[in-house]
């Protein structure tokens, strides 16, 4: 006998010990079935929830708009009369900085919506870059004619950083620029401004005002005038006010600035300092305000 013939005897006296289960293949199939509804109720669940998501994203799209410029606006995102959410935000997150409706920016966003309404079309991505963010602001927001970045912090997730500009290449004036980060990386939005030559006490960043605007603090300009102007949603509400400071040091200065708003939200109190050569702006504080929906006086504390 060959040692095929061992090996083949071997392998079917093993095979005729071994007992076969008559039961076996139904609960195999049984299995099978259970296996496949529950992957079908999981399938099936899935779906649901990207729909869900899909749809809240499309609605908070519609509602999101932006200008003819492709600047996104600023301004109060829409409201609903809805149950109070139990959900709990994520601690520096964009939800938690913009769960307040009114918004805590100053540019380009204010709110949830328009931060949603960037992150789906950005564009060339300038407010991906805290840098470019800077030169749009220095340019766009505060008018000044030719920027540009000679210092920059550290960006981090949802953290602060900020930058440095200068009016122009032949300057050596600078104001300091804070942004920021609402992600991982980016978008960036700037919270203020803040210059050497312009120390601001009243108001403060984030104080309810109301008109006309109280403002106080200590400045140096060329004939020791600085202006100040009131922005509420990122345009100019009312008048640009002179007020005096000092011209060789600082000085002390205060007033009241008034502006016409029809609503609430988010707004700013900006500082200028002009070029005694040609009048443009070169440095600048920006304070950010809230603005209540009643403009009428707020009562003495």
């Amino acid at each position: 006998m060959t040692i095929e013939d061992r090996v083949r005897d071997a392998t079917r006296a093993e095979a005729d010990r071994v007992e076969v289960d008559p039961e076996a293949w139904t609960r195999i199939q049984a299995g099978v079935g259970r296996r496949r509804r529950t992957q079908r109720r999981r399938t099936a669940l899935v779906a649901a929830a990207v729909a869900l998501v899909v749809g809240g994203g499309l609605a908070v799209a519609v509602h999101a708009r932006g200008d003819d410029s492709g600047v996104v606006r600023a301004g109060p995102g829409p409201t609903t009369d809805t149950a109070p959410s139990t959900a709990t935000t994520v601690p520096g997150s964009v939800a938690e900085i913009y769960a307040d409706p009114r918004g805590t920016g100053v540019w380009p966003f204010t709110d949830h919506n328009q931060v949603l309404a960037y992150v789906t079309d950005p564009g060339d991505r300038t407010f991906y870059a805290p840098d470019k963010t800077a030169l749009a602001f220095a340019k766009q927001y505060l008018h000044m004619p030719d920027p540009y970045i000679v210092g920059s912090g550290v960006s981090r997730p949802f953290g602060a950083t900020g930058a440095v500009v200068r009016p122009s290449h032949d300057s050596k004036v600078q104001t300091r620029i804070s942004l920021l980060n609402l992600g991982a990386d980016g978008p960036f939005t700037v919270t203020g401004a803040t210059t050497d030559d312009i120390v601001i006490d009243r108001p403060q960043p984030g104080a309810l005002v109301t008109t006309p605007v109280k403002v106080s603090g200590r400045s140096v300009a060329f004939e020791a005038a600085i202006a100040v102007e009131v922005r509420l949603a990122g345009q100019l509400s009312g008048e640009s006010t002179t007020l005096l400071g000092g011209s060789t040091q600082l000085g002390p200065f205060s007033g009241e600035i008034p502006y016409n708003a029809s609503g609430g939200g988010p707004g700013a109190v900006v500082f200028y300092v002009r070029s005694a050569k040609d009048g443009s702006v070169v440095e600048a504080a920006v304070v950010p305000v809230l603005f209540p929906a009643d403009t009428r006086p707020l009562p003495s504390p």
